[in-house]
Formats: structure tokens, sequence, C-alpha cells
């Protein structure tokens, strides 16, 4: 395997700094992330990337990104692409808040969600180069419910096409890892009549996402077609969408098959359409 994530054939003094972090051994980010992003490109999809991470790696995967659209990659070097960016104004930092710290009408969604002690906000934060886990105040609410972040995320003509988001993990982890506060994704109820092309359809790779209803590194907000609002989905319900939103990701799998993200997507679009149905 560890043969695998070597630039072979390649002479280390020519690797990109940002590609690597052992002088030009070995790749940084797999490989098969960017032959993912070659076949999007390729495939002339209508696309964002939104980066997942719980650490304070999002400045060094964009370097990588960069070096990428820039031609510098020795498995791509013909490729060009000035929208795959990570620019530091498409980076945030997730963090919940409790709702009775929020002002009226600033949720998540609508007045039961507000009603609900249960139910932690999440909101977007200015980057910042360093979090309040170091004693460091967070930049300032820039998205604080679903909608504006929404609207961040999907907006449409973009300059860029990637967005980096460091999530909450000390609220995860101090609520035991519980379905309702982990990484937030946005699911919308797809009815038979609807085009992936017209409908934005998320979907969320990740190691750690496991077959445990109280266990989810993956928080589902849905929305039904009958509702403006979001709601979180309990456990078993989120079970029901792996394979068509939920992707978890055995870390051999792409190592050994490079085309394996950019199939998983085409999978994930094809169940999405055949069983577009969230029970």
């Amino acid at each position: 395997m560890r043969q695998k994530l070597l630039f072979q054939n390649y002479p280390t003094d020519s690797i990109d700094h940002r590609l690597t972090k052992d002088g030009g051994n070995s790749h940084f980010i797999l490989p098969a992330f960017f032959e993912c992003l070659y076949q999007l490109e390729k495939s002339q999809r209508d696309y964002t990337v939104v980066l997942r991470t719980f650490g304070n790696d999002l400045p060094l995967v964009a370097d990588a990104i960069q070096a990428f659209a820039e031609g510098k990659h020795p498995l791509y070097p013909s490729f060009r692409s000035q929208t795959l960016r990570l620019p530091r104004e498409n980076m945030y930092r997730g963090r919940y808040c409790n709702p009775l710290l929020l002002p009226a009408g600033g949720g998540n969604g609508g007045a039961e969600d507000r009603d609900s002690l249960e139910m932690p906000y999440f909101r977007l934060h200015e980057w910042t180069d360093h979090d309040e886990t170091y004693g460091q105040l967070l930049g300032r609410v820039v998205a604080q419910n679903d909608h504006e972040i929404l609207s961040i995320l999907e907006q449409q003509r973009q300059p860029f096409k990637v967005f980096g988001i460091n999530d909450d993990y000390h609220f995860w982890s101090q609520n035991k890892c519980k379905p309702n506060f982990g990484k937030p994704i946005w699911v919308r109820h797809h009815k038979f009549s609807d085009s992936l092309n017209e409908q934005p359809l998320h979907i969320f790779f990740d190691d750690n996402i496991k077959n445990d209803p109280l266990d989810s590194i993956v928080a589902v907000r849905y929305q039904h077609c009958s509702s403006k609002d979001f709601q979180s989905l309990d456990g078993e319900r989120i079970q029901t969408l792996h394979g068509r939103y939920l992707v978890r990701v055995p870390t051999y799998m792409p190592i050994f098959q490079p085309s394996w993200f950019f199939e998983q997507i085409e999978k994930c679009e094809r169940n999405v359409i055949d069983n577009p149905h969230i029970t």
C-alpha cells in the first residue's frame, strides 16, 4: 500500500513542495482526490467541492489544490483550471451555538427548532489562523442558519469551486458523538420529477462514517419538499442515506483504485434517482 502513496519514477526535487510533506517522496493528498477533480472537470459538470475537517489543515490543502490547478502535479501536467481554488475568503470555521444565545429568528430552521433545547445551531464564522481552542476569538459570523449557509455554498456563478469548513470537533466529542452534533450536511427531498442538474445533490465522503445510529460524524439536516425549514434526522434515518448522500471511505479503496471517488459520485446519483425517498 505504501508504494501507491509514493511519487514513483519522479525525482524528489521535481515535486512541488505543496504536494508533499516529506521532501517529495510521497503524496500529501491521495491521488484519487485529484483524479476525481480531473474527471469532474472533464465531464463538464456543475459542481462544488466543500472540504470538511476537524483539523486546521485547510490552508495546506488549499495550497495543494492550487498546485494541481497550475499543472504542477506530475500525474496531471497538462491540467489547468482558474476556478479550482480555495481562497481564504472561502474558508470558514463552523461552530455550534446554544439556541438561548441567539437573537430571535437566528436559528437553523423554524420556530419548532427554536423551542427545542436539544437542537444547537450551526453557524459559519470567518476564517482565522487560530481557533478558539487556543484562546483566539472566532471571526465574525457570516451565516447563522441553514439557508444562509446554503446561499454561500450553492451560490451561482461563483468565481471558485472549492470551499473549506473547519468543523466543531469539541462540541461533537463533548456530546458523545451523537448524530445531531456532527458535521452538517444538507439533504433535500428529491421528487421523481426533479433533475439533479436543477436540484443540488450533496454527497458526503468520510472515512469515519459508521453503521451506528448512536454514533455519527455526520449531522443530516433534511428539508422535505413541503417545508421551507430543515430538520435534523435521527441516527436510524441517517443510516438509510448511506450510498445515496453519505459514503463511507475505506481508505485502501481510493489508494488502490484512483477512480473510486468519481465512481461513487456516479453511483450516488443513480441511487438517488432510483430511490429518492427518505423515510
